[in-house]
């Protein structure tokens, strides 16, 4: 590897090269080819791979990936790298952030010490740590004689099993202001980390005063394609709660935009037979998998947008959609088409007469 190479892995101009045996390790641990398999549904053309282009909207594959060099280039936008910057870029991550998500997946070991500020990648994971600490609070209050209620509500009225709960990971949020924030702040977090991972909020009036945003609720982890936990939703279990679905804010690792529920289940279905079920709520999403529907996504709450589109027309060609046949949901039917259409993805639509999540 010559000094241009070397040069290309340092980061914000900063004279901080990461060793070039490691480098070499890290690309050997995760093939380009194998690594973008995992987010894009690849074409092998000879030696090479090609793809629909995850970076720009196209409906004719123009980004060639070459195993033998280690790279991907896309004719039709320009964009193009190693494995290290199609991580940075597809998953939104900074240099550092990327080649640690790399060494986990290659189990290839970190440099000691590389003199780089690690800060804002020490957040995100401790952000997924305190999700994942949330998540195991919401999932033992089930088991509570408070979480009868929300235990029957899942398995009695949704009709779920104790497996499909499992697997997804629900749990419920207790009818109290300040559950989650004590467990939260006796396993050593902050209000301030837990402020900005969207499981407190402010009061507006008094702002000495923090509370737990969900109360009350059925809760579903929702996890990217990494397996980690991002953000949370939750169903209201009272019919008074004009709130139906509540969902985490925006976070540092969480964006509600490109976040698509249940696709780190239905990624792998999708690109078997090319088709994603788009559903409004998670739990349309939940009992379809139940029912043997592993390719069933849901767009958590918002109108569907083209980053999601666009996510999706990484594993599949076509969509069906579920929605609901009232009149926001018609209306949200008649937006998801045209966005998906502006993505190159085919649509369907089954009318779901008097479905309600």
């Amino acid at each position: 590897m010559g000094v241009d190479k070397v040069l290309a892995h340092t980061q914000g101009g900063r004279n901080l090269p990461l060793p070039i045996d490691f480098i070499e390790r890290l690309k050997a641990a995760n093939p380009i080819a194998e690594v973008m398999s995992s987010y894009v549904t690849l074409k092998r053309t000879g030696r090479d791979y090609v793809c629909l282009c995850p970076f720009h909207n196209e409906k004719t594959p123009s980004c060639h990936i070459h195993p033998d060099k280690e790279y991907f280039h896309c004719f039709g936008c320009g964009a193009g790298g190693d494995v290290i910057t199609f991580t940075m870029k597809y998953n939104n991550l900074d240099y550092w952030e990327a080649v640690k998500l790399l060494a986990e997946r290659g189990g290839v070991p970190l440099p000691e010490d590389n003199g780089y500020d690690s800060k804002r990648t020490d957040t995100r994971k401790r952000f997924y740590e305190m999700n994942k600490t949330a998540a195991r609070f919401f999932y033992h209050q089930l088991k509570t004689p408070q979480g009868k209620e929300c235990l029957d509500y899942l398995i009695n009225k949704r009709k779920l099993s104790i497996e499909t709960i499992k697997k997804y990971g629900m749990g419920f949020a207790p009818n109290s202001w300040s559950a989650l924030k004590s467990y939260m702040l006796s396993e050593g977090f902050t209000e301030e980390e837990l402020e900005q991972g969207s499981l407190i909020s402010r009061s507006q009036k008094n702002t000495r005063n923090t509370f737990d945003f969900f109360v009350n609720r059925a809760m579903f982890p929702f996890i990217d394609l990494a397996g980690h936990i991002v953000g949370f939703g939750g169903r209201a279990l009272t019919p008074d709660d004009k709130r139906k679905y509540l969902n985490s804010k925006d976070t540092l690792v969480y964006s509600k935009n490109r976040f698509l529920f249940s696709m780190n289940f239905a990624k792998n279905a999708a690109v078997k037979d090319k088709t994603i079920l788009l559903c409004e709520g998670n739990l349309d999403v939940i009992s379809l998998n139940q029912a043997g529907f592993e390719n069933a996504v849901a767009s958590c709450g918002t109108a569907l947008t083209p980053e999601q589109a666009k996510i999706i027309s990484n594993y599949a060609d076509n969509v069906v959609i579920c929605y609901d046949a009232d009149g926001a949901g018609q209306k949200a039917t008649t937006r998801a088409i045209k966005i998906l259409g502006e993505t190159g993805l085919k649509t369907t639509v089954i009318k779901m007469n008097g479905a309600k999540t």
